[in-house]
Protein backbone atom coordinates (compact mmCIF):
# COMPACT_ATOMS: atom_id res chain seq x y z
CA UNK A 1 0.00 0.00 0.00
CA UNK A 2 2.84 2.38 0.78
CA UNK A 3 4.29 1.48 -2.61
CA UNK A 4 1.02 2.34 -4.35
CA UNK A 5 0.75 5.63 -2.43
CA UNK A 6 4.14 6.62 -3.88
CA UNK A 7 2.99 5.58 -7.33
CA UNK A 8 -0.12 7.78 -7.04
CA UNK A 9 2.19 10.81 -6.90
CA UNK A 10 3.95 9.85 -10.14
CA UNK A 11 2.49 11.34 -13.37
CA UNK A 12 1.78 7.84 -14.66
CA UNK A 13 -0.05 7.03 -11.46
CA UNK A 14 -2.11 10.23 -11.56
CA UNK A 15 -3.55 9.43 -14.97
CA UNK A 16 -3.06 5.71 -15.00
CA UNK A 17 -5.34 3.18 -16.51
CA UNK A 18 -8.69 4.71 -15.58
CA UNK A 19 -10.11 3.62 -18.93
CA UNK A 20 -7.74 0.78 -19.70
CA UNK A 21 -8.00 -2.81 -18.64
CA UNK A 22 -4.86 -4.58 -17.44
CA UNK A 23 -5.49 -7.32 -20.04
CA UNK A 24 -3.65 -5.06 -22.46
CA UNK A 25 -0.36 -5.05 -20.56
CA UNK A 26 2.70 -6.75 -22.07
CA UNK A 27 2.58 -10.51 -21.82
CA UNK A 28 6.11 -10.72 -20.44
CA UNK A 29 5.04 -9.24 -17.11
CA UNK A 30 4.88 -11.69 -14.17
CA UNK A 31 1.40 -13.08 -13.55
CA UNK A 32 1.70 -13.03 -9.77
CA UNK A 33 3.61 -11.18 -7.06
CA UNK A 34 4.30 -12.71 -3.64
CA UNK A 35 3.70 -10.34 -0.74
CA UNK A 36 4.71 -11.16 2.82
CA UNK A 37 1.64 -11.52 5.07
CA UNK A 38 3.38 -12.42 8.34
CA UNK A 39 6.78 -13.63 9.52
CA UNK A 40 6.52 -16.97 7.69
CA UNK A 41 3.76 -16.65 5.05
CA UNK A 42 2.95 -14.81 1.85
CA UNK A 43 -0.08 -14.19 -0.35
CA UNK A 44 0.08 -14.02 -4.15
CA UNK A 45 -1.37 -10.97 -5.87
CA UNK A 46 -2.40 -11.60 -9.49
CA UNK A 47 -2.33 -9.06 -12.28
CA UNK A 48 -0.47 -5.77 -12.59
CA UNK A 49 1.28 -4.43 -9.50
CA UNK A 50 0.81 -0.88 -10.78
CA UNK A 51 -2.97 -0.98 -11.12
CA UNK A 52 -4.47 1.28 -8.47
CA UNK A 53 -8.09 0.38 -9.11
CA UNK A 54 -10.41 -2.47 -8.21
CA UNK A 55 -13.76 -3.12 -9.87
CA UNK A 56 -17.08 -4.81 -9.23
CA UNK A 57 -19.76 -5.53 -11.83
CA UNK A 58 -23.46 -6.00 -11.02
CA UNK A 59 -26.26 -6.55 -13.52
CA UNK A 60 -28.87 -4.72 -11.42
CA UNK A 61 -28.97 -1.49 -9.44
CA UNK A 62 -28.95 -3.20 -6.06
CA UNK A 63 -29.55 -0.97 -3.02
CA UNK A 64 -26.39 -2.09 -1.24
CA UNK A 65 -23.33 -4.33 -1.38
CA UNK A 66 -24.66 -7.52 0.21
CA UNK A 67 -22.29 -10.50 0.65
CA UNK A 68 -23.67 -13.88 -0.39
CA UNK A 69 -24.48 -14.96 3.19
CA UNK A 70 -26.95 -12.06 3.43
CA UNK A 71 -28.62 -12.30 0.01
CA UNK A 72 -32.09 -13.57 -0.86
CA UNK A 73 -33.42 -12.90 2.62
CA UNK A 74 -30.85 -14.99 4.46
CA UNK A 75 -30.46 -13.84 8.07
CA UNK A 76 -29.07 -15.38 11.28
CA UNK A 77 -31.46 -17.75 12.99
CA UNK A 78 -33.21 -18.86 9.80
CA UNK A 79 -32.79 -22.58 9.10
CA UNK A 80 -31.61 -21.86 5.56
CA UNK A 81 -29.01 -19.39 6.86
CA UNK A 82 -27.84 -22.02 9.32
CA UNK A 83 -27.57 -24.66 6.61
CA UNK A 84 -25.55 -22.38 4.30
CA UNK A 85 -23.25 -21.30 7.14
CA UNK A 86 -22.59 -24.92 8.14
CA UNK A 87 -21.93 -26.04 4.56
CA UNK A 88 -19.41 -23.22 4.13
CA UNK A 89 -17.61 -24.28 7.30
CA UNK A 90 -17.74 -27.94 6.24
CA UNK A 91 -16.11 -27.03 2.94
CA UNK A 92 -13.40 -24.94 4.61
CA UNK A 93 -12.60 -27.78 7.03
CA UNK A 94 -12.58 -30.30 4.19
CA UNK A 95 -10.34 -28.12 2.04
CA UNK A 96 -7.85 -27.45 4.81
CA UNK A 97 -7.42 -31.21 5.29
CA UNK A 98 -7.21 -31.86 1.55
CA UNK A 99 -4.25 -32.47 -0.75
CA UNK A 100 -4.98 -29.09 -2.39
CA UNK A 101 -4.18 -27.17 0.78
CA UNK A 102 -1.30 -29.39 1.85
CA UNK A 103 0.56 -29.18 -1.45
CA UNK A 104 0.11 -25.45 -2.02
CA UNK A 105 0.90 -24.41 1.55
CA UNK A 106 4.26 -26.15 1.20
CA UNK A 107 5.36 -23.95 -1.71
CA UNK A 108 8.37 -21.85 -0.76
CA UNK A 109 8.77 -18.39 -2.28
CA UNK A 110 11.96 -16.67 -1.12
CA UNK A 111 11.65 -18.32 2.30
CA UNK A 112 7.91 -17.70 2.76
CA UNK A 113 5.13 -20.29 2.52
CA UNK A 114 1.98 -19.67 0.51
CA UNK A 115 -1.12 -19.13 2.66
CA UNK A 116 -4.41 -20.16 0.97
CA UNK A 117 -7.48 -18.10 1.89
CA UNK A 118 -10.24 -20.57 2.81
CA UNK A 119 -13.05 -18.01 2.87
CA UNK A 120 -12.07 -16.75 -0.57
CA UNK A 121 -11.94 -20.27 -1.99
CA UNK A 122 -15.36 -21.02 -0.52
CA UNK A 123 -16.75 -17.78 -1.95
CA UNK A 124 -15.48 -18.55 -5.45
CA UNK A 125 -17.01 -22.03 -5.41
CA UNK A 126 -20.56 -20.97 -4.54
CA UNK A 127 -20.53 -21.23 -0.75
CA UNK A 128 -22.01 -18.34 1.22
CA UNK A 129 -19.53 -16.04 2.97
CA UNK A 130 -19.15 -12.46 4.22
CA UNK A 131 -16.75 -11.69 1.37
CA UNK A 132 -17.63 -9.22 -1.37
CA UNK A 133 -15.85 -10.00 -4.66
CA UNK A 134 -13.69 -7.41 -6.41
CA UNK A 135 -11.38 -7.71 -9.41
CA UNK A 136 -8.39 -5.88 -10.78
CA UNK A 137 -9.87 -6.23 -14.27
CA UNK A 138 -12.56 -3.88 -15.50
CA UNK A 139 -13.30 -6.37 -18.25
CA UNK A 140 -14.01 -9.14 -15.72
CA UNK A 141 -16.34 -6.76 -13.89
CA UNK A 142 -18.02 -6.00 -17.22
CA UNK A 143 -18.69 -9.70 -17.76
CA UNK A 144 -20.60 -9.99 -14.49
CA UNK A 145 -22.46 -6.75 -15.24
CA UNK A 146 -23.54 -7.82 -18.74
CA UNK A 147 -24.61 -11.40 -18.06
CA UNK A 148 -27.18 -13.18 -15.89
CA UNK A 149 -27.77 -16.69 -14.57
CA UNK A 150 -30.67 -18.47 -16.26
CA UNK A 151 -32.26 -20.71 -13.63
CA UNK A 152 -34.15 -22.88 -16.16
CA UNK A 153 -31.10 -23.53 -18.33
CA UNK A 154 -28.68 -23.56 -15.36
CA UNK A 155 -26.16 -21.43 -17.20
CA UNK A 156 -24.82 -17.90 -17.52
CA UNK A 157 -26.10 -16.00 -20.58
CA UNK A 158 -25.53 -12.52 -22.04
CA UNK A 159 -28.28 -9.99 -21.37
CA UNK A 160 -30.47 -9.47 -24.44
CA UNK A 161 -33.46 -7.71 -22.91
CA UNK A 162 -32.35 -4.89 -20.60
CA UNK A 163 -35.87 -4.23 -19.32
CA UNK A 164 -35.11 -5.98 -16.03
CA UNK A 165 -31.36 -5.33 -15.90
CA UNK A 166 -29.18 -2.27 -15.35
CA UNK A 167 -25.47 -3.12 -15.73
CA UNK A 168 -23.29 -1.09 -13.37
CA UNK A 169 -19.54 -1.10 -12.76
CA UNK A 170 -18.20 0.15 -9.47
CA UNK A 171 -14.58 1.08 -8.91
CA UNK A 172 -12.36 2.25 -6.08
CA UNK A 173 -8.67 2.93 -5.64
CA UNK A 174 -6.90 0.25 -3.62
CA UNK A 175 -5.38 2.95 -1.44
CA UNK A 176 -8.83 4.39 -0.62
CA UNK A 177 -10.29 0.96 0.06
CA UNK A 178 -7.41 0.11 2.36
CA UNK A 179 -8.00 3.27 4.41
CA UNK A 180 -11.48 2.10 5.45
CA UNK A 181 -10.23 -0.87 7.47
CA UNK A 182 -6.94 -2.50 6.49
CA UNK A 183 -7.85 -5.89 7.98
CA UNK A 184 -10.92 -6.11 5.73
CA UNK A 185 -8.88 -5.80 2.52
CA UNK A 186 -8.09 -9.24 1.08
CA UNK A 187 -5.67 -10.03 -1.73
CA UNK A 188 -7.00 -13.28 -3.21
CA UNK A 189 -5.05 -13.64 -6.46
CA UNK A 190 -3.62 -17.11 -6.91
CA UNK A 191 -5.10 -19.94 -4.82
CA UNK A 192 -4.95 -23.76 -5.05
CA UNK A 193 -7.72 -23.62 -7.68
CA UNK A 194 -8.03 -21.66 -10.93
CA UNK A 195 -11.07 -19.40 -10.53
CA UNK A 196 -9.54 -16.70 -8.28
CA UNK A 197 -6.59 -16.29 -10.66
CA UNK A 198 -8.79 -16.19 -13.76
CA UNK A 199 -10.84 -13.44 -12.12
CA UNK A 200 -7.79 -11.55 -10.77
CA UNK A 201 -9.60 -11.58 -7.48
CA UNK A 202 -9.62 -9.36 -4.44
CA UNK A 203 -12.27 -9.12 -1.74
CA UNK A 204 -13.63 -7.14 1.18
CA UNK A 205 -14.57 -8.93 4.38
CA UNK A 206 -17.85 -7.13 5.04
CA UNK A 207 -18.29 -8.71 8.49
CA UNK A 208 -15.85 -6.12 9.84
CA UNK A 209 -18.11 -3.21 8.80
CA UNK A 210 -21.44 -2.07 10.20
CA UNK A 211 -22.09 0.26 7.26
CA UNK A 212 -22.69 -0.44 3.60
CA UNK A 213 -19.60 0.25 1.50
CA UNK A 214 -21.25 1.22 -1.77
CA UNK A 215 -21.03 4.94 -1.02
CA UNK A 216 -17.23 4.76 -1.16
CA UNK A 217 -17.18 3.46 -4.75
CA UNK A 218 -17.44 5.32 -8.04
CA UNK A 219 -20.49 4.22 -10.00
CA UNK A 220 -20.63 3.87 -13.81
CA UNK A 221 -23.98 2.92 -15.32
CA UNK A 222 -23.50 1.10 -18.62
CA UNK A 223 -25.76 1.64 -21.61
CA UNK A 224 -28.14 -1.16 -22.65
CA UNK A 225 -26.04 -2.89 -25.27
CA UNK A 226 -27.00 -6.42 -26.38
CA UNK A 227 -24.10 -6.56 -28.85
CA UNK A 228 -21.64 -5.46 -26.17
CA UNK A 229 -23.03 -8.08 -23.80
CA UNK A 230 -22.66 -10.74 -26.48
CA UNK A 231 -19.05 -9.64 -27.20
CA UNK A 232 -18.09 -9.79 -23.50
CA UNK A 233 -19.75 -13.18 -23.17
CA UNK A 234 -17.79 -14.56 -26.13
CA UNK A 235 -14.54 -12.95 -24.98
CA UNK A 236 -14.67 -15.07 -21.82
CA UNK A 237 -15.86 -18.17 -23.70
CA UNK A 238 -19.35 -18.05 -22.24
CA UNK A 239 -17.92 -17.70 -18.74
CA UNK A 240 -15.78 -20.82 -18.94
CA UNK A 241 -12.61 -18.73 -18.80
CA UNK A 242 -13.64 -17.15 -15.51
CA UNK A 243 -15.50 -20.17 -14.14
CA UNK A 244 -13.52 -23.12 -15.52
CA UNK A 245 -14.64 -26.68 -14.99
CA UNK A 246 -12.50 -28.19 -12.24
CA UNK A 247 -12.22 -31.53 -10.55
CA UNK A 248 -13.05 -30.00 -7.15
CA UNK A 249 -16.65 -29.58 -8.33
CA UNK A 250 -17.36 -33.28 -7.78
CA UNK A 251 -16.24 -32.97 -4.17
CA UNK A 252 -18.32 -29.81 -3.73
CA UNK A 253 -21.45 -31.49 -5.08
CA UNK A 254 -21.01 -34.48 -2.77
CA UNK A 255 -20.36 -32.27 0.24
CA UNK A 256 -23.44 -30.18 -0.46
CA UNK A 257 -25.82 -33.01 -1.29
CA UNK A 258 -24.70 -36.16 0.56
CA UNK A 259 -27.80 -37.69 2.18
CA UNK A 260 -28.60 -40.22 4.88
CA UNK A 261 -32.16 -41.39 5.44
CA UNK A 262 -33.19 -39.06 2.59
CA UNK A 263 -31.92 -35.98 4.41
CA UNK A 264 -28.85 -33.88 3.61
CA UNK A 265 -26.18 -34.40 6.25
CA UNK A 266 -24.97 -31.46 8.37
CA UNK A 267 -22.23 -31.68 10.98
CA UNK A 268 -23.50 -31.54 14.56
CA UNK A 269 -20.43 -29.82 16.01
CA UNK A 270 -20.82 -27.04 13.45
CA UNK A 271 -24.47 -26.67 14.39
CA UNK A 272 -23.29 -26.22 17.97
CA UNK A 273 -20.83 -23.54 16.81
CA UNK A 274 -23.59 -21.80 14.86
CA UNK A 275 -25.87 -21.69 17.91
CA UNK A 276 -23.02 -20.37 20.02
CA UNK A 277 -22.15 -17.68 17.47
CA UNK A 278 -25.73 -16.46 17.03
CA UNK A 279 -26.86 -17.06 20.64
CA UNK A 280 -29.43 -19.79 19.98
CA UNK A 281 -30.53 -22.60 22.25
CA UNK A 282 -28.68 -25.62 20.83
CA UNK A 283 -31.16 -28.35 21.84
CA UNK A 284 -34.18 -26.44 20.60
CA UNK A 285 -32.49 -25.44 17.36
CA UNK A 286 -31.13 -28.92 16.77
CA UNK A 287 -34.68 -30.25 17.01
CA UNK A 288 -35.81 -27.80 14.32
CA UNK A 289 -32.88 -28.59 12.02
CA UNK A 290 -33.40 -32.34 12.42
CA UNK A 291 -36.78 -32.05 10.74
CA UNK A 292 -35.08 -30.97 7.52
CA UNK A 293 -31.51 -32.30 7.76
CA UNK A 294 -29.66 -35.29 9.18
CA UNK A 295 -27.61 -33.85 12.03
CA UNK A 296 -24.62 -36.02 12.93
CA UNK A 297 -20.85 -36.11 13.30
CA UNK A 298 -20.70 -39.78 12.33
CA UNK A 299 -21.04 -39.07 8.62
CA UNK A 300 -18.23 -37.07 7.09
CA UNK A 301 -17.29 -36.55 3.45
CA UNK A 302 -13.66 -37.36 2.65
CA UNK A 303 -11.66 -37.64 -0.55
CA UNK A 304 -10.95 -41.23 -1.61
CA UNK A 305 -7.35 -42.40 -2.26
CA UNK A 306 -7.76 -42.62 -6.04
CA UNK A 307 -9.08 -39.04 -6.13
CA UNK A 308 -6.19 -37.86 -3.96
CA UNK A 309 -3.73 -39.44 -6.40
CA UNK A 310 -5.39 -37.75 -9.40
CA UNK A 311 -5.38 -34.34 -7.71
CA UNK A 312 -1.80 -34.82 -6.55
CA UNK A 313 -0.68 -35.55 -10.11
CA UNK A 314 -2.54 -32.47 -11.38
CA UNK A 315 -0.96 -30.21 -8.77
CA UNK A 316 2.52 -31.59 -9.37
CA UNK A 317 2.31 -31.42 -13.16
CA UNK A 318 0.25 -28.25 -13.67
CA UNK A 319 -0.55 -25.74 -10.94
CA UNK A 320 2.64 -25.84 -8.86
CA UNK A 321 4.97 -25.52 -11.90
CA UNK A 322 2.76 -22.67 -13.14
CA UNK A 323 3.16 -20.79 -9.85
CA UNK A 324 6.90 -21.39 -9.66
CA UNK A 325 7.33 -20.14 -13.22
CA UNK A 326 5.06 -17.11 -13.11
CA UNK A 327 5.23 -15.74 -9.55
CA UNK A 328 8.02 -13.44 -8.36
CA UNK A 329 8.64 -11.66 -5.04
CA UNK A 330 7.19 -8.17 -4.95
CA UNK A 331 9.68 -5.30 -4.98
CA UNK A 332 9.89 -1.64 -5.94
CA UNK A 333 12.37 -2.04 -8.80
CA UNK A 334 9.81 -1.06 -11.43
CA UNK A 335 8.86 2.10 -9.55
CA UNK A 336 12.53 3.08 -9.43
CA UNK A 337 12.78 2.61 -13.21
CA UNK A 338 9.86 4.85 -14.07
CA UNK A 339 11.13 7.53 -11.68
Amino acid sequence: IEYLKKFEEHPLGQTQFENMDFNFYPMNRPIGFALQSDTTHCVIMAGCELNLRLYRGENKDNPDFSPTIKRNGLKPGDLKHCFEWIKTEEFKNFFKESIYYKMLSEIDIEGFHFEPNLDAIAQHYDFKTNYLDLTQSRLVAQFFAMTYYDEEKSQILPIKDFTHYKPIIYDIKITDLYKLKPQAFKIIGIQPLWRPLQQFAYAIDTSIFEEDLKKYFNRTEMKPDPEGARWTYKFFNGGKTLLPDERIQDSIDKLKHTKFNNKIVVQEHLLFEYCKKFKLNFNEYRSKMSKLYYVTDKKKFVMFPNEIEIVNNYLQSSLIPFIKKNVVPFNENYLMKIQ
